[in-house]
């Protein structure tokens, strides 16, 4: 990924896809994607490139 706001953003896309799909059920569907997305900016912010990546895959994966 070029850096760590699209690899983010990319999470955030996948986790609203899982939600869609209903492989992933949610009370509040906004209300777990801001969270998710508030997660991965204050974690991956600070990461590099690869680490943000890695770390937003292993976030995905539960």
């Amino acid at each position: 990924m070029d850096n760590p706001r699209i690899t983010q953003a990319y999470g955030v896309l996948a986790l609203n896809n899982l939600i869609e799909t209903g492989i992933v059920e949610v009370n509040n569907k906004i209300q777990v994607l801001e969270a998710m997305d508030k997660a991965m900016f204050d974690e991956l912010d600070s990461l590099s490139e690869e680490e943000a990546e890695k770390r937003a895959q292993e976030m995905l994966q539960g």
